[in-house]
């Protein structure tokens, strides 16, 4: 055995720069504990491990956790030590991160902070800081299977790799480029996006470092693992899985996980009861190899139940579902609730199981649909929000059906409204979660949460605040959940309604459905067998007419401007199949099999229903559902729209605002080359501010195309507006204008266009109003084109029009399509007429409206001004392309 000096002998070689660096690592560990200076050897040994490229020598990495622990032991009392020390420890978090040891990223996180602070005395060591942060933050993204998390860190990387070619470190910034590109892949195979440009990335920017490089043999394992995929994320290649779970070049941490994640991939459509066993033995292994708390135990445990319920469909056993289930239940627990990112996966197949075995009733899925809201709810931005949002809705439709064949209608409830309006309610509970981390104790934190989303840039709050705020704010799982039957119920009689009701389409072989919940209490649920989204030629020809004129090219395109005889093409010609359509596949048997069940009101009414239309059918006009013999459901019932339940409730809750001749009125402001003019808005504007809102403000163009003395409309004037607290404000914002639509990946919004073709936008209206907490807005008119489409999927119903209502706004009006300038201005103004001069709710004005234009005997009023009944002249107020297209919304 080699005596301390011998030993000593070999570390003070390799620290000199004469020896070998491993074997000096070996040996601090053998010196004994006392009289032998192995503090002091292993302080200098970590500076040594970090000094000397340490990303070439992983097990050089691995060390570091040792020789922390042999130098805090008898550590130097220097400040040298206190710096070398937090590198040491900051890049040992790193490589734990990446070889999936981490059991808390986010107290990793903090304590790389931490070190950081200790070592804020030599600048120098900065980058190294931050790319430990980085690394751990990257780790955390894929264990969580964050794909927005995983685009933003990306962008830093390439922001990194710019700064480095910058500052003449090639070396540095082709290690960017491959992890940038890596990430953009990982992204792009979870938010189900086409892979080849980031694997060409990859592939390239591997080949510009060394062949010995550590970097480029993870790139090359990347490839490799993307061999998976054929076409698209899911659809996989068995072909590669033998060779790709034998790679030598995958690190003993990494190896358990790729081998499951090829068993996973084997179990693809697999009927051979010995492959599929032979996955079941991969998944024993790699359990057998991780301790309880490994982070990846779930995922493998998950895996397993999987191919044991594969072998008990293939084989109709019931010992391999019984095992699922017990292995199922175990994840469960490890998992521990809504934020792992396997919890969805581990409640839906946990559900699958047990109606197997027959022990669920349908509604064991809906616990998995707390992950989507929480998903959903850390993201910082409408871009990240879409992606996690992206199977939510699938999701929710899959439970709710599973719910109704155990005629569960609460279930079904419940599951539609978890995976509908997601990313719309992130940005609403954001002004919410000051006031829950106030009840929680918490003013320090909720001081820095107000200052976050309150910045002037409007830049989100940093993912660590906001995921310790929403810890915090929603410690409860019932937090993430919808409201309940009753708490719907109570929703609907305070807003005067009478139901409200899901639309769910079906396809060719299952029917769809309505799911109602009755204002006194009741659920029901009603099978509408032509209620087909896909392949329903009607739909189709509508909804490819619509889209036409909805999407907006760069440039802009003028809204408000379908002329009668343009309006007689495409859009409206689909439009007139698709009205008996809509009265055969959902109106129709709801008014006739439902509505005449209900009782009369006491106010004797009309029926007013709230409707949530699930999917596509969100952009059906159904007010405008025609039975045989002309008639129009407008004519017998009332309709509005909701994005979800939760926003019926949230705006059911708020005090209702009076009706005031006090507001702001936007008349066609001048957006220079942004957008044509769109004389019959500002005609219909200014009639409406003179004859109903003449203590309001009026800012554009007034009919002879003067600007208004009160301003042009600009952007920060109706940011002024919606901000402003005085009563004299008024409640009422009128806005006859261009709304626009921008769909580029990554950054689509919709937005107002106003004087100079400046942009108010979808994010900036629900910060303005929603952290506005004094500001109580009774009535928005969107009179803009397609101002109620969402920018990212119809099931998350983000749009301007939905934006005012999560925002706090009482009621809204808001577009389906692009609608025509002359037969809106005329409709405009007798909705205010019915509004004001007629004291009618806001729901109730709209649709009197809409029946005065359909109504062949219609009586001009007296107090209508000549230009807008030049406009009544130039149009036929009885189009449903002119009349249908508005839509109202909340109270």
């Amino acid at each position: 055995m080699d005596g301390a000096q011998d030993l000593a002998g070999r570390i003070t070689a390799a620290l000199t720069g004469d020896g070998d660096l491993d074997a000096a690592i070996a040996a601090v560990h053998r010196l004994p504990g006392h009289g032998a200076r192995r503090g002091e050897f292993a302080a200098e040994l970590v500076e040594a491990v970090i000094r000397r490229e340490p990303m070439t020598r992983p097990d050089r990495l691995r060390a570091l956790d040792g020789l922390l622990v042999l130098a805090d032991a008898d550590p130097p009392r220097t400040a040298r030590w206190r710096r070398w020390r937090a590198a040491g420890r900051a890049m040992a978090l790193a490589f734990a991160a990446a070889e999936h040891r981490l059991p808390d990223a986010d107290a990793a996180l903090a304590e790389i902070d931490r070190l950081a602070a200790d070592a804020a005395d030599a600048p120098s060591m900065k980058p190294m800081f931050a790319s430990a942060r980085l690394s751990v933050e990257y780790a955390r993204a894929a264990a969580e299977d964050d794909a927005a998390a995983m685009t933003r860190l990306a962008q830093r990387l390439r922001t990194i790799g710019e700064s480095a070619v910058s500052a003449g470190a090639e070396s540095a910034a082709e290690v960017s480029d491959v992890a940038a590109a890596m990430g953009e892949m990982m992204a792009a195979q979870r938010s189900g996006a086409d892979v080849a440009e980031s694997l060409r990335k990859i592939r390239a920017a591997a080949e510009a470092l060394p062949p010995d490089h550590p970097m480029r043999a993870t790139a090359e394992n990347a490839l490799a693992m993307s061999g998976m995929f054929i076409n698209s994320p899911g659809e996989l290649n068995p072909d590669v899985i033998a060779d790709l779970a034998s790679r030598s070049s995958f690190g003993p941490m990494d190896q358990p996980l790729v081998r499951a994640t090829a068993a996973i991939a084997a179990l693809a459509d697999e009927v051979d009861p010995e492959k599929i066993t032979r996955a079941i033995d991969e998944f024993r292994t790699a359990i057998a190899g991780v301790g309880e708390a490994d982070a990846q135990r779930p995922f493998y445990l998950t895996g397993l139940a999987l191919a044991l319920f594969r072998l008990g469909e293939v084989t109709n056993s019931v010992a391999p579902m019984a095992e699922a289930e017990t292995v199922l239940v175990d994840a469960r627990r490890l998992a521990g609730g809504p934020r792992h990112p396997q919890w969805t996966m581990i409640a839906e197949l946990l559900a699958d199981v047990r109606s197997r075995l027959g022990l669920d009733s349908g509604r064991g899925g809906l616990d998995g649909m707390r992950a989507h809201v929480w998903q959903v709810l850390k993201q910082p931005d409408l871009a990240g929000a879409s992606i996690a949002a992206r199977d939510a809705a699938v999701d929710a439709v899959g439970i709710a059906r599973r719910c109704l064949a155990a005629h569960d209608v609460a279930g079904a409830l419940q599951a539609l409204d978890a995976g509908r309006g997601l990313a719309l309610f992130a940005a609403t509970e954001a002004h919410d979660v000051g006031a829950r981390l106030e009840d929680a104790g918490r003013h320090d934190l909720a001081a820095r949460w107000r200052a976050a989303v309150a910045s002037r840039d409007r830049t989100p709050p940093p993912d660590d605040l906001r995921r310790e705020v929403l810890r915090v704010a929603y410690g409860e799982d019932h937090l993430l959940d919808p409201p309940s039957p009753a708490e719907i119920s109570a929703a609907l009689l305070r807003i005067d309604a009478d139901a409200l009701i899901y639309l769910v389409a079906g396809d060719a072989q299952l029917a769809g459905y309505a799911v109602i919940a009755a204002a006194g209490g009741g659920l029901s649920y009603m099978a509408l067998p032509n209620l087909h989204a896909t392949g329903a030629t009607d739909l189709d020809a509508y909804l490819a007419a619509a889209a036409g004129r909805d999407l907006v090219e760069s440039g802009g395109v003028s809204s408000r401007d379908l002329s009668p005889q343009v309006a007689g093409h495409a859009l409206a010609g689909s439009l007139d199949a698709l009205c008996d359509w809509a009265w055969r596949a959902a109106i129709g048997p709801i008014i006739e099999r439902y509505l005449t069940r209900v009782p009369v009101p006491a106010s004797r009414r009309p029926h007013r229903i709230v409707l949530v239309p699930m999917g596509e059918l969100a952009r059906i006009p159904w007010q405008a559902a025609r039975r045989r013999d002309g008639a129009y459901a407008v004519q017998f019932i009332a309709i509005s729209q909701v994005a979800s339940a939760r926003m019926l409730c949230r705006s059911a809750a708020l005090a209702p605002v009076a009706p005031s001749p006090l507001g702001l009125v936007v008349g066609d402001p001048d957006t220079g080359s942004s957008g044509l003019d769109l004389p019959a808005a500002r005609a219909e504007a200014y009639a409406i501010h003179r004859q109903f809102y003449l203590g309001a403000r009026y800012v554009g163009r007034r009919p002879d195309g003067s600007v208004s003395p009160s301003g042009p409309a600009a952007v920060r004037q109706v940011r002024s507006w919606l901000t402003a607290t005085s009563p004299a404000a008024g409640s009422t914002l009128h806005l006859a204008c261009h709304a626009l639509i921008q769909t580029d990946p990554g950054s689509a919004t919709s937005y107002l266009l106003l004087a100079g073709g400046q942009r108010l936008t979808v994010d900036e209206l629900v910060g303005l109003l929603g952290g506005a907490e004094d500001r109580a807005v009774g009535l928005v008119v969107l009179a803009a084109c397609s101002t109620g489409l969402s920018v990212n999927g119809y099931d998350e119903a983000y749009s301007l029009g939905t934006a005012f209502l999560a925002a706090g706004v009482r009621s809204v009006l808001f577009t389906q399509w692009k609608i025509p300038d002359a037969a809106t201005s005329v409709l405009m103004y007798m909705f205010h007429r019915y509004r004001m001069a007629g004291s009618r709710p806001v729901w109730d004005a709209l649709r009197r409206a809409q029946l005065w234009m359909l109504d062949p005997q219609r009586q001009v009023p007296p107090d209508m001004p000549q230009q807008l009944r030049d406009q009544l002249d130039r149009t036929d107020p009885a189009a449903v392309v002119g009349w249908a297209g508005f839509v109202h919304g909340g109270q």
